[in-house]
């Protein structure tokens, strides 16, 4: 086998070179103004990445799995789990969905119980009732009953005879405080709640019980790498009070569940999830020097840039934001329907949103490559430049006293 590369015969180009023509060009036009673009993260993208822009990046090296998980913790192959989200309001209505979800792709479930009333019963057993737990994770949201609910869940795979549940209670405090302004309903930290689930779930390896809703801030108008600071200081606060009280961080660290938005904003999604992985790996290695933790990843399609007046063009808009999420490895992902902006979402808008992922997965094989983005001059310089800007904005959050007080004082 000949080793001769394939553009050998040509002589190279150096940047001198190119940017002699692309100035001729412009014919006197001014640069800066018509091909470098000033991102609102705060840094300027410019037209064109060569080799040399890598050769200060520490991580190329770092294969699929090893720290500090740029490229993911997937080792093997891209494999995600395709979630769709539910309200709950009947638990045998909402089982009905769920297992046409499960029969159309469908491998993890996302449950949200919170808009029914905190405090209603929950009947776990009719929720999952022709649920099978051994092939399809569950995502449970409801704030402070979520102790009951993690107990009723464990209950039901016992039932169910199945010995290593995939699932998230997603227990969440700062979120809550950030969008309710309270945790909850309740006036104090709720540390209690927090180390009651990290003990019920101890046993679980694959249950995750602290939840760390990033997307919020997107959804809301904050920028890419404004979203990743703010869900540093979150993961930062949790690991710093459940430290402080005793809890091994590693441990801790590893029962957490990120929730990020995904975005119109194609190649800069790709770098978030990445950055964010980064980023939060060494953030952990702060608290324990020896930890390997991987950041869990649910992406969800953005609702911000949803429009009501032509709700179809939203398949296109969530189309690309799925493969922004895959693409940089996220673990699990949620695909809002095209009509829940302004509407509940029918059974046509449901198939067509989980359809979206399966043909990612089944037609367009975006799940045999491990981070397929690796490499690329662009994207890396992206990467690269999304961690430095998010990480200032987690120490500026920090320097503040912690998510709790910076929000407090906002």
């Amino acid at each position: 086998m000949s080793e001769k590369k394939l553009f050998a015969e040509f002589p190279p180009v150096s940047t001198a070179q190119w940017e002699e023509v692309i100035t001729r060009d412009l014919k006197g036009a001014d640069y800066e103004k018509r091909l470098v673009w000033r991102t609102s993260e705060g840094f300027n993208v410019r037209p064109y990445y060569r080799s040399a822009d890598l050769e200060n990046l520490q991580y190329l090296h770092v294969m699929p799995g090893d720290f500090p998980f740029v490229r993911g913790g997937k080792v093997q192959r891209n494999a995600w789990e395709i979630c769709q989200e539910f309200d709950v309001e009947c638990e045998s209505e909402t089982n009905a969905k769920a297992v046409e979800a499960v029969e159309g792709g469908v491998t993890a479930l996302a449950f949200n119980f919170s808009k029914k009333g905190q405090k209603r019963e929950i009947k776990m057993q009719g929720l999952l009732k022709d649920i099978d737990l051994a092939q399809v994770a569950v995502t449970l949201d409801g704030g402070v009953n979520d102790p009951d609910m993690l107990r009723s869940l464990l209950a039901v795979a016992d039932e169910k005879k199945v010995r290593e549940v995939r699932a998230a209670v997603r227990f969440d405090p700062l979120g809550s405080l950030a969008c309710r302004g309270h945790y909850y309903g309740q006036s104090e930290f709720p540390l209690d709640t927090l180390k009651q689930l990290l003990s019920d779930s101890a046993d679980c390896p694959r249950v995750r019980v602290i939840g760390v809703d990033a997307a919020q801030f997107q959804d809301a108008g904050a920028t890419l790498v404004q979203e990743m600071g703010i869900a540093l200081s979150m993961g930062a606060e949790y690991l710093t009070r459940l430290t402080d009280a005793g809890c091994d961080a590693a441990r801790t660290a590893g029962k957490m569940v990120f929730r990020f938005a995904v975005g119109p904003v194609y190649f800069m999604e790709i770098a978030k999830i990445r950055a964010a992985r980064m980023l939060w790996a060494h953030l952990v290695r702060a608290y324990a020097p020896d930890a390997d933790v991987c950041m869990y990843i649910h992406a969800r399609t953005a609702s911000l840039n949803a429009t009501v007046y032509d709700p179809y063009v939203n398949l296109l808009r969530s189309a690309t934001e799925s493969m922004s999420a895959v693409i940089g490895g996220a673990d699990m992902l949620s695909v809002l329907p095209f009509d829940q902006a302004y509407k509940q979402p029918d059974d046509f808008s449901l198939r067509l949103a989980r359809n979206q992922q399966v043909i990612l997965k089944e037609e367009s094989n975006f799940d045999k490559v491990v981070d397929p983005s690796a490499g690329s001059y662009y994207i890396e310089s992206l990467t690269a430049s999304m961690a430095d800007e998010a990480w200032k904005i987690f120490l500026q959050i920090q320097d503040a006293g912690g998510f709790v007080a910076a929000m407090q004082g906002a």
